[in-house]
């Protein structure tokens, strides 16, 4: 029982920096003159790891494994779905369509 308490918390704290990065452009979008102001993007962490109890690091850090893996299932989708391949079974990943907001925004390394 506490470990899906505990993995409750953490989905709910994910859901929580996704809306809250989302209201937050300039951490995203680099087209915005202020993603590139360091001072900026670590107190906007900062404000947001408070409001969880967390550090603005640990946001960070929680925001870029978010990122990287939306980055990660977007290739996959796509090289699956440029093969002709038939989909998986496998299930989607939970956060994918709540982070589609960076389509736009983050380009997957090749």
């Amino acid at each position: 029982m506490e470990g899906t308490i505990l993995e409750t918390t953490i989905m709910e704290k994910e859901e929580f920096i996704i809306r809250q990065v989302q209201a937050r452009q300039f951490l995203y979008d680099h087209s915005i003159k202020d993603y590139r102001d360091t001072t900026k993007r670590e107190n906007a962490f900062q404000e947001i790891g408070e409001m969880i109890g967390m550090k603005g690091e640990d946001v960070s850090k929680k925001w870029r494994i978010l990122r990287d893996r939306f980055n990660k299932e977007r290739k996959l989708i796509k090289e699956t779905n440029k093969s002709g391949a038939l989909a998986n079974n496998s299930k989607q990943w939970k956060f994918y369509n709540r982070l589609m907001f960076l389509a736009d925004h983050v380009k997957p390394r090749r």
